[in-house]
């Protein structure tokens, strides 16, 4: 239960960062490229990580299994949606994409572990687990939509 809570986040969020690190490394993508990059990624993560939760545990209750890997998949992509876009937004200074990219991963891996954390508890804790990465999503796409209409209003 400890390691699912504690250690798993961190070490899941560092292996989605590495590749994106190693495709920025190596093929030096224009910055509007990233966001995608990290996305297609995260969601590549998070089906991996069902197929082996479903080898492992079966799939004797299957509405059990489409909640739990439409919310793990719904986590992993706001992970990477949060990550693709910070790196971008900090890709051409080094000081800022190497502080800026360890406080985007400490925030994925905060999200990460409280969905953990969430989904291990019983009762109403687990449902707001699996709803808790969908409502960020919603979240950010609203502000994403809002906040250019707010910006524009202000000026």
């Amino acid at each position: 239960m400890i390691t699912a809570i504690e250690i798993t986040p961190f070490c899941e969020e560092v292996m989605k960062l590495l590749p994106l690190l190693f495709f920025i490394l190596i093929f030096e993508p224009d910055k509007k490229d990233l966001p995608a990059a990290a996305i297609v990624i995260a969601i590549g993560f998070a089906t991996f990580e069902n197929v082996c939760y479903l080898t492992e545990n079966g799939a004797e209750n299957f509405s059990f299994l489409l909640i739990r890997g439409c919310s793990a998949g719904a986590l992993h992509f706001l992970c990477g949606i949060f990550i693709g876009y910070s790196v971008s937004c900090e890709f051409n200074n080094f000081w800022l994409t190497l502080t800026g990219t360890i406080g985007a991963l400490g925030a994925c891996i905060g999200f990460h572990a409280i969905y953990n954390l969430l989904i291990t508890a019983m009762g109403i804790w687990r449902s707001a687990g699996y709803f808790f990465p969908s409502v960020l999503i919603i979240i950010l796409f609203v502000a994403k939509r809002l906040l250019p209409k707010l910006m524009a209003s202000v000026k």
